[in-house]
């Protein structure tokens, strides 16, 4: 079903209106009906224009972490923390391996150590005065993965000696 369209010029319309006024025994309108018309138009446009700006805020808020993602913690670096790792020194003990690093401070939670059966080892100990990390050791063969705060890893193998 078609629906129906009507239309009239402003001055027909005014003149209606003002017969159904008279017909309802009211005070006449005072405003002309093409002002009222005009404001109507006006109210629209600022209306529409309203839920344009709406919907532009919306999209770009959405889109927001596209042009700036997600990133860690912002620190400021010195340029000690930019160095890589570098092996300082190390010592064995009977039940310890410990390895005094310089350069970047050692990332704890990352560095490990993986013997032949696969078994991961984390670190038992870290100083962060010194940057020395203590692993246990039980005289198997290891390869020992460190990582710094950068992100940067040093891989180091630990082989127990052979006897003659």
């Amino acid at each position: 079903m078609k629906k129906k369209t009507y239309s009239m010029d402003i001055n027909t319309a005014g003149k209606m209106l003002e017969k159904v006024f008279a017909k309802a025994e009211t005070s006449p309108n005072t405003v002309p009906f093409d002002k009222i018309v005009l404001r109507s138009k006006q109210n629209l446009f600022s209306d529409n224009l309203f839920i344009v700006l709406s919907s532009l805020i919306f999209v770009i808020t959405l889109l927001m972490p596209v042009f700036f993602p997600h990133s860690k913690v912002l620190m400021s670096v010195d340029a000690a923390s930019s160095r890589p790792l570098t092996v300082k020194e190390h010592h064995m003990t009977e039940s310890t391996f410990s390895i005094t690093f310089d350069g970047s401070p050692v990332d704890v939670v990352n560095s490990y150590m993986v013997d032949d059966d696969d078994e991961t080892v984390s670190i038992a100990e870290y100083d962060s005065a010194t940057n020395t990390v203590v692993f246990p050791y039980d005289k198997k063969e290891y390869n020992i993965y460190v990582y710094d705060t950068n992100g940067k890893c040093i891989h180091l193998l630990l082989s127990p000696r052979k006897r003659r």
